[in-house]
């Protein structure tokens, strides 16, 4: 999957919320508010808005920092 359609997939559960996907974007968030590469909720690795990219199960954290 291309990083525009899954972040496109994690806006559609921006608006569009399942509690499966928001129980993982949770536990992503949590991860990434504490990691250097999080600058204004945006990954500067891979330039992700993080409120999608940890909404998008099939996003990978570019730092291998996220539990598989």
């Amino acid at each position: 999957m291309s990083k525009i359609n899954e972040i496109v997939q994690g806006f559609k559960y921006v608006v569009f919320p399942n509690e499966k996907v928001e129980k993982l974007a949770i536990e992503r968030a949590k991860t990434c508010s504490t990691c250097e590469h999080n600058v204004r909720n945006r990954c500067r690795l891979c330039g992700c808005i993080l409120m999608a990219k940890t909404r998008s199960p099939q996003s990978k954290c570019p730092a291998g920092k996220w539990k598989k």
